[in-house]
């Protein structure tokens, strides 16, 4: 059974790998932020590792092998983070960090398995490798051992050096389907109530990890939530309000874990809702528990207005791009967004 969902293409490539038996020692696998890389990866250690003997219905996810694997305490199965100083969540207990990458992950990549089929090697955040860490990974990929897959995962393929990209089979996660994730969370969460499916699922953008946080994580709507409340004020208040909420607007994208590039998606996604309302298509829009007070601010501004502001929201986003003075230009956006009559 495999974890996975909505990324049928790679699973079906996996499948067909295992049931012919041609695993290849390292797989790159990539796709945006929270589509389902780690669990993917997962899936694979699992099916590597399954003690079902028809090799078509692994992995089983019953056996002791998937179970200890779920549980993250399978000794033959490592997680590595390449962004040095991203400890995150403790994943697991063989999880270490890239500033021991060299001394841990040569130090175990060419032991036999201890109790599983396949030790299994999954090293995050590829892209963001320096290149003495690419070196030591590159070595291993070019005297492959045996008994050994490598999963390296990435937010995207460029930044990643050539000769490392060549040496592995390249498998790419897709966006989901927003109706597919609606159903995965009426099904797995029947009783979540809060927000609704749908609406979460519009919010997920095709992310069914960021919908898995949203629905099990509290914080994670709370923030959002907050994010939209302060982008609702300012086109309710005057200017001198506005520059108040300025240093609010400058610490949200300032402390962004994304470079505030969520926060701006958050924006953009606001300003979107409201030109969906201003030409009577509602039922599009991402915000649905919103919808009231999007209602009120899109009687309140022109269509130029609504235009204008999404134009200058892009602006604003291009001209972070380019390290411009950050409270220069949110005070620059707060003198130029219209006010909701």
């Amino acid at each position: 059974m495999w974890v996975t969902k909505g990324q049928d293409r790679a699973v079906q490539l996996m499948q067909s790998a295992l049931v012919y038996n041609r695993i290849s020692h390292a797989y790159l696998i990539s796709g945006p932020v929270n589509v389902g890389k780690t669990t993917f990866a997962l899936d694979i250690a699992r099916a590597l590792n399954c003690l079902n003997d028809d090799v078509s219905l692994v992995p089983c996810g019953i056996c002791s092998q998937c179970k200890r694997i779920s549980s993250m305490v399978h000794t033959d199965v490592f997680l590595f983070d390449v962004q040095s100083g991203n400890t995150g969540d403790r994943i697991s207990s063989n999880r270490v960090t890239v500033d021991n990458l060299r001394e841990d992950f040569i130090s175990q990549v060419y032991k036999k398995p201890f109790e599983g089929k396949v030790r299994i090697f999954i090293i995050s955040g590829v892209n963001h490798m320096r290149v003495e860490q690419a070196n030591v990974i590159l070595k291993t990929l070019e005297e492959p051992p045996e008994d050994t897959v490598i999963l390296l995962l990435s937010d995207q393929i460029d930044g990643i050096i050539e000769t490392i990209v060549s040496r592995c089979q390249l498998i790419t996660l897709d966006y989901m389907d927003t109706g597919m994730i609606e159903n995965h969370i009426k099904e797995f969460w029947p009783d979540f109530e809060t927000y609704s499916a749908r609406e979460i699922a519009r919010l997920s953008k095709g992310l069914l990890g960021w919908a898995h946080n949203a629905v099990t994580d509290d914080t994670v709507m709370i923030k959002r939530d907050e994010l939209v409340d302060i982008y609702e004020l300012i086109l309710k208040h005057d200017l001198d309000e506005r520059l108040h909420e300025s240093s609010t607007v400058v610490e949200k994208f300032r402390t962004s874990s994304t470079s505030g590039k969520y926060e701006l998606d958050v924006w953009m996604t606001f300003w979107r809702d409201i030109l969906l309302v201003k030409t009577d298509r509602s039922s599009e829009i991402t915000n649905i528990s919103r919808e009231d007070n999007l209602k009120i601010l899109a009687a309140g501004l022109s269509m130029d207005q609504i235009i204008k502001s999404i134009n200058l929201i892009s602006e604003f986003g291009n001209n972070m791009k380019f390290n411009v003075n950050l409270r220069l230009i949110v005070d620059n956006l707060m003198l130029n967004l219209p006010q909701a009559s």
